[in-house]
């Protein structure tokens, strides 16, 4: 907050820099959103499967059983789901994907900025 207030205080008081001050505020705050949204996502796939950028099969993988595991007394292995389901569950459906164009764009924008940087 304290940092703002300098920023908003600079912005008034010297408005030869008021461009650079605009494109400082807008890269913080692009970062802030950018790195939010990294953290609610946990990991740069599920990202992905969010911008739907990642194709993954949405359905659950079921092992086959052969013949041999039939006569075993075993009991079979439930169904698992695959790792990326959490994130498959919130990706959005086909008619909603021009709805996420500009947080693709964003989002692109803040991993390239961010590879420059590091």
């Amino acid at each position: 907050k304290r940092y703002t207030e300098l920023i908003h205080h600079l912005y008034n008081t010297q408005p030869l820099i008021t461009k650079d001050i605009d494109i400082v505020l807008e890269n913080m705050y692009d970062l802030y959103f950018l790195t939010i949204f990294r953290l609610c996502t946990g990991k740069e796939n599920y990202e992905n499967i969010l911008l739907n950028q990642y194709n993954v099969e949405p359905s659950l993988s079921y092992q086959r059983f052969n013949d041999d595991s039939r006569r075993s007394r075993a009991p079979p292995n439930p169904p698992v789901a695959p790792p990326t389901t959490d994130a498959e569950i919130c990706a959005p459906v086909p008619r909603n994907l021009s709805l996420i164009e500009p947080l693709f764009q964003f989002v692109s924008r803040g991993r390239d900025a961010l590879r420059q940087i590091v």
